[in-house]
């Protein structure tokens, strides 16, 4: 079997440091932790009670409302990463415009 090549054209961040790729490197670059107290759900009955959450993510800033209430949150943020990634091809300098690419040649990493 041949070896297929893959190639990563942009990275659309989403983590516990921030939401964006740009931010979150600065985050990163000051030394910040992304761990905290989890505060999305009750975590009294585990005996961990710290994680990385990504705070502060509106969902509507990237997904209609319509949307929103069909995906688990897992899936709002991998949406979210890809539409970073689709913006940050499009405003970069000389950038190949995202929508010669097939929207289907997409993909997001959880």
């Amino acid at each position: 079997m041949a070896a297929r090549r893959v190639v990563v054209t942009g990275v659309g961040l989403v983590s516990p440091l921030a939401v964006g790729t740009e931010p979150t490197w600065r985050a990163v670059l000051a030394g910040r932790s992304g761990i905290a107290p989890i505060t999305l759900f009750d975590a009294s009955r585990y005996a961990t009670r710290f994680a990385g959450e990504v705070n502060g993510f509106d969902p509507l800033q990237w997904l209609d409302k319509k949307d929103v209430k069909k995906c688990g949150r897992f899936i709002q943020l991998a949406l979210a990463g890809t539409s970073i990634f689709s913006c940050l091809n499009i405003l970069k300098p000389g950038a190949v415009a995202v929508t010669v690419y097939s929207p289907g040649r997409k993909s997001a990493i959880v």
